[in-house]
Formats: C-alpha cells, sequence, structure tokens
C-alpha cells in the first residue's frame, strides 16, 4: 500500500512537475486582455450593449444604491455570495454618475470575462503549446453561448471565474505573480459561486502531487474560498423546485446542449435542433464520442483532454440535477440559447479537450504535415461557429440606456420626489431598476 501511494505521489509530481516560464511572451497577456475586452463589447449589438441586464440592475445595483454597497457585501441572493458583482456594484455606485451605470457595469464585465480568459490562456501554456493555447482563447472568447445572456453583465461572471479557476489549478508555472494570481483566482470563483466546489478533488490531487510549497497555495486557497461562501450559503434561504424532465430528456437535452453545442451552438443550432431533433441528438452524440476516444488516444501527450473532459461532464450533470426546470425550454427559445450558461462551463471545457487533441495531432512526429492539417481543421471547426454567429440577432430586445431614461424620471420625479422611479432594464420589460427620486434629482441638480 505504502508502495502504490509513493508511486501515486510520483506520477502526479510528474503530470504537475513545474516548467520555465515561456519565452518571448511577456506581451501576450496584456495584448490578449485589451483585445478581448473589445471583442465582448462588440458581440452584443449597439442598441443593447450598455443597457443594464437583470440582476446587475435590480439586484447588485439596486442594493447598493440602496444600502450601501458594504452593507452587503456579503448578502446572498439566490442563496449564495457573489463576490465578483458586489464589489463591482459598490466601485460603480460611488465612482460613476447614474445615467452611466449601464455603461460602467458592461465594460467592468468585459474586462472580467477578459481577463479570465487571459489567466486560462496563461496557466494553459503548462499545458498546451503556443499556437493551441492561442486557439483555445480564441475559441473560449467567440464561443456562441457568450454572445447570448453571459455578455457584457456582472451577474453571470461567475461562470467565467469558474473557468479561470479550473486552469489556474492545473497551473505548472510557479513564479511568485501566477501562484498569487492562481490563488485570487480561485477565491473569487469559491466567493462568486458555491459550484466552485466541483474543482474541491482537482485541488486534493493538485496538493498530493506537490512537488514545491508553492504547488498548495491554490488548492488551500480554494479550500478557504469556499469556506466562506459556505458561511453565507448556510444563513440563505434558497428556492427548491422539483425536477420535471424524465430521464430520456435529460440524456437527450444533455447530448444536444453539449455535443451538438460544440460543432453548431447559438441561434443557427437552435433552429436545425428544434426542426430536427433526431438529427441534433444524432450529430451531439457522435461528437461527445469522438471527443471520447479522441481524448483517451492521446492521454498520454496531452492528458489536459482527459481532465477536461472528465470535468466538462461532472460539471454539467451536476448543475443539471440543481437546475432542471429552469432548463426546459420555453417555446420562444430553443434547447441551445434557453439557460445557456447552465451548460456553459461544460462548453468551455469540451473546447479545452478539442483543442488539446488538435494539439497532440499538430506535434506528433510520425506524419508531421498531415497532423498539422488535421489540426487546423480542427480549429477552424472550433471556430467557425462563433466566427458565423460573432453576435445574437434576436436574443435581447432594444432597449433605451440610463442616460435616455434619465429625462422622463426626472420629470416624473418632480412631480412626485419622495417616490421611486422604475428604469427599464434587460431581458424582459419585467426587470426593472427602481431608483429613489432623491438620487435621480441629485443626479440632475449635479
Amino acid at each position: 500500500m505504502v508502495k502504490a501511494l509513493a508511486t501515486g505521489r510520483t506520477r502526479l509530481s510528474s503530470l504537475f512537475s513545474p516548467i520555465d516560464p515561456p519565452t518571448g511572451w511577456q506581451w501576450a497577456n496584456p495584448a490578449l486582455f485589451v483585445l478581448g475586452t473589445i471583442v465582448m463589447v462588440l458581440r452584443v449589438p449597439a442598441d443593447t450593449r450598455f443597457v443594464l441586464w437583470a440582476e446587475d440592475g435590480n439586484t447588485f445595483l439596486a442594493q447598493a444604491y440602496d444600502q450601501g454597497g458594504g452593507s452587503v457585501f456579503f448578502a446572498p441572493y439566490a442563496g449564495y455570495m457573489h463576490l465578483i458583482p458586489r464589489v463591482t456594484a459598490w466601485i460603480v455606485r460611488d465612482t460613476v454618475d447614474l445615467p452611466d451605470s449601464g455603461i460602467a457595469m458592461a465594460l467592468a464585465a468585459a474586462a472580467v470575462t477578459s481577463l479570465c480568459l487571459v489567466g486560462a490562456f496563461h496557466w494553459s501554456r503548462g499545458w498546451l503549446s503556443a499556437p493551441a493555447a492561442v486557439v483555445l482563447w480564441l475559441a473560449t472568447l467567440l464561443m456562441p453561448a457568450s454572445a447570448l445572456e453571459l455578455a457584457l453583465n456582472v451577474a453571470d461572471s461567475h461562470w467565467w471565474l469558474m473557468y479561470a479557476a479550473f486552469w489556474a489549478l492545473l497551473s505548472r508555472l510557479r513564479g511568485p505573480a501566477s501562484v498569487a494570481a492562481a490563488s485570487v483566482a480561485v477565491v473569487a470563483a469559491a466567493l462568486s459561486d458555491p459550484l466552485t466546489a466541483v474543482l474541491v478533488p482537482l485541488a486534493l490531487i493538485r496538493a498530493a502531487g506537490w512537488t514545491t510549497k508553492r504547488d498548495v497555495i491554490a488548492p488551500v486557497a480554494l479550500l478557504i474560498g469556499l469556506a466562506g461562501q459556505m458561511l453565507v450559503v448556510q444563513g440563505a434561504s434558497r428556492s427548491t423546485a422539483v425536477a420535471k424532465l424524465t430521464i430520456d430528456e435529460l440524456i437527450h437535452q444533455a447530448i444536444v446542449r453539449l455535443g451538438f453545442a460544440t460543432v453548431v451552438g447559438g441561434e443557427l443550432g437552435d433552429r436545425f435542433a428544434m426542426a430536427h431533433p433526431f438529427r441534433a441528438a444524432i450529430v451531439g452524440a457522435g461528437v461527445l464520442i469522438g471527443i471520447l476516444v479522441a481524448s483517451a488516444v492521446v492521454v498520454r501527450r496531452r492528458p489536459i483532454a482527459v481532465i477536461a473532459l472528465v470535468h466538462a461532464l461532472v460539471w454539467y450533470s451536476l448543475i443539471e440535477y440543481l437546475v432542471w426546470p429552469n432548463t426546459r425550454m420555453p417555446t420562444e427559445f430553443g434547447p441551445l440559447t434557453w439557460g445557456q450558461r447552465y451548460a456553459f462551463n461544460a462548453l468551455l471545457l469540451l473546447a479545452v479537450a478539442v483543442v488539446a487533441i488538435a494539439d497532440a495531432a499538430a506535434t506528433q512526429r510520425r506524419a508531421p504535415v498531415a497532423g498539422r492539417i488535421l489540426a487546423g481543421v480542427i480549429a477552424v471547426a472550433l471556430l467557425w461557429p462563433g466566427i458565423t454567429q460573432f453576435q445574437s440577432s434576436t436574443y435581447r430586445r432594444p432597449t433605451p440606456t440610463l442616460d435616455a431614461q434619465l429625462p422622463a424620471a426626472i420629470e416624473a420625479c418632480r412631480l412626485d420626489g419622495s417616490g421611486m422611479y422604475s428604469f427599464v432594464i434587460l431581458p424582459t420589460e419585467l426587470y426593472t431598476w427602481p431608483v429613489a427620486c432623491s438620487v435621480i434629482l441629485s443626479t440632475a441638480d449635479g
């Protein structure tokens, strides 16, 4: 037993052995951050780009304005703590004029998304070649799902944070700055979503295979962050819904939402899946089986493919179990766009597996030209859905910005200065941001 444990630890140490920091790429992180932020802003049509989205307005900003940012810092919403949205709303409230709040929250969301993807790019350099890391960064940035409800709102930043945390725990870079950034990433994810607990086994495996003391810093930071999250969760109330999907529906939904969405995704995939559900399921099953087989084939050269695939399936299964009723699609949306955030982390990790498979093909020595051609075809196939569906054409309805609604708000508040005025926000008419007239009139006076 002792010998087996020692052998296992040796293999883990080898798997997570440190690498030399990549050279010649010092410019990449800041450049990709700026480019990624711009791309995320452009993914939303101009007429809805800077309109507040759901909880950004009616929860996080509303509570920051009504109660003060610091006083609601640890306040739960939907049963858990939201660190990044709370901090962002606090900063926006104290530094930005009310009419510009939508712009500020949107830009903050784009920056958080881009920062997460840059972190993933940086930490993936210990597992993927430089070209593969760039392709992965671009594929996750352009994923069709990220142009829907996940674009330009801080409320959904926890999905991006959990993806960054996955890579942070896998990082083989041992520099102080990289270790510190990895620790911050996992704490931010844990304090923004308790589902980050899915990464605990990975953290424990990483800690078990430590080669230097720095290897255990990020895993310990994750446990500390989750402990803080659990303190908030224990004192919060959360609605419990009964699952209404049958096992057959769940399996079909998983195949379509994961396998089919990997090769098509977005509104284009929705139209096909709704018109041809059986064909979409066949394609989706084929994609998932293909990724599974190919990941097993390249596991020795690119173990990250299997690691990502396992986490994708576990993550999706857990989230689907918790939110079954929420993923039952309404008539106006299809299986890919409705509640896409619930499948998003699994899709991101499937992209990791696909890129790792392509990377293994491109770097194999037996037939280098054929391997590079195959890798190029895989890369184009992965990027094509995001390029052709860069923006969502129907998911967001045109809505006036806060600045455009301000004159009507001022006029209404001058008639009744003691009341509230509700700004219309996205995604539907049911979502508003009620603001005290005293705040609105002070903005007008200013």
